[in-house]
């Protein structure tokens, strides 16, 4: 058995639905085509530039199989048991820590799921929910501005008399539970 370090040269992706990933390399200044290897579960088509380790025989057939990888932009200093899914092009990874936590990154988006349960996202162009949203528990935040109207400086003018007009203050949120006689008081 022959074992080459190589640079991908060219990459086709396998749709002719074939098992192995059709692909070019440069390995001990031959350059030669090889089938390239993807671990169960993953799909990826590495650019051309990245190191490729050539398995082949010795028969003279130049049947070469290949595993890519990019280790030089890889994610550094995993913990043992830590694993971590990343695209050296755009820097987006999914890295599963050792204590059970998950963080997923793009180039402007971080979201960090730990171990206890605690998710923090951070996106600093907005965050957009689409459908319903249940919360079982306590919202925080600096303001709620609902459509175009903001919660803690809104105002509603409720009566009208000779001298002007009335205006509510700013809501203040007191959470206050009901009487026991609420359904006797009169509005």
């Amino acid at each position: 058995m022959q074992i080459q370090q190589g640079i991908t040269l060219e990459n086709k992706d396998n749709d002719d639905k074939s098992f192995y990933a059709k692909s070019m390399a440069k390995a001990a200044g031959v350059i030669c085509r090889f089938l390239r290897i993807m671990p169960y579960g993953l799909a990826s088509n590495p650019p051309p530039g990245s190191w490729v380790t050539l398995f082949g025989s010795c028969s003279g057939n130049n049947v070469f199989y290949g595993f890519e990888s990019e280790f030089k932009d890889r994610k550094r200093e995993l913990k043992p048991g830590e694993v971590c899914l990343f695209n050296p092009l755009t820097g987006a990874q999914v890295y599963l820590k050792e204590n059970g936590g998950i963080d997923l990154n793009t180039a402007n988006v971080t979201i960090e799921v730990t171990a206890d349960g605690a998710v923090t996202i951070n996106v600093p162009s907005g965050l957009k929910l689409e459908g319903n949203l249940t919360v079982n528990g306590t919202i925080t935040g600096d303001e709620a501005i609902i459509g175009d109207i903001p919660f803690t400086t809104h105002l509603h003018p409720y009566a009208e008399i000779p001298m002007g007009k009335l205006t509510t203050e700013p809501p203040t949120i007191i959470a206050v539970p009901p009487p026991d006689n609420w359904e006797d008081i009169e509005i």
